[in-house]
């Protein structure tokens, strides 16, 4: 979509260490964590246009016409209505790009829990696994089966709870096929 500097806001969230970016009621947030040595861009879609914000004591609040929404991390839905997390990987080849592999299972390390499903064909992202059901931790215990044969797979997780949701570690198992030629 054609944007202008006009129509974006920009800002240091210091309460919440993170950069966004705003539109319309879209915001895009850059994060970044000392201690993992992770970034990720997020996006947030609000039901509202979004015509001011500020930063008070830690706080972050938005401006909609009249109302005026604060940001609450310990918020799990919205007027009852759980929000919808949904993290989308890119494709991961496994530091081996062309080469076929099979994947055959998989531990997570999360809290709460949440629906997979696994695009496995970069040239069709409609290709995609039916859902396999993620829960907790998985490592002391069996490993959760997935079946894809591909070179390469985009993960795409949904949790839509009222629950805690913290997504920690996805470790994938497979064996290597064969290079594609």
């Amino acid at each position: 979509f054609p944007v202008t500097i006009a129509d974006m806001r920009a800002f240091y969230f210091r309460g919440g260490g993170q950069y966004w970016v705003m539109k319309g009621s879209d915001a895009y947030v850059y994060s970044f964590s000392r201690t993992a040595k992770i970034s990720a861009w997020s996006k947030y879609s609000f039901p509202f246009a979004i015509t001011d914000v500020t930063e008070l004591d830690g706080d972050l609040f938005f401006r909609a016409g009249d109302s005026v929404y604060k940001l609450d991390e310990s918020s799990k839905t919205d007027a009852g209505v759980p929000f919808t997390v949904e993290v989308e990987f890119p494709y991961l080849d496994f530091k081996t790009p062309g080469v076929l592999k099979q994947i055959f299972g998989m531990d997570t390390v999360m809290l709460g829990s949440a629906e997979m499903q696994i695009k496995f064909d970069a040239r069709n992202p409609e290709f995609i696994t039916p859902v396999i059901d993620m829960v907790g931790d998985t490592r002391p215990g069996e490993m959760t089966a997935v079946e894809v044969v591909s070179v390469g797979i985009a993960p795409v997780i949904n949790s839509t709870t009222s629950e805690d949701f913290e997504l920690h570690a996805i470790t994938f198992y497979y064996q290597d096929l064969a290079a594609i030629s």
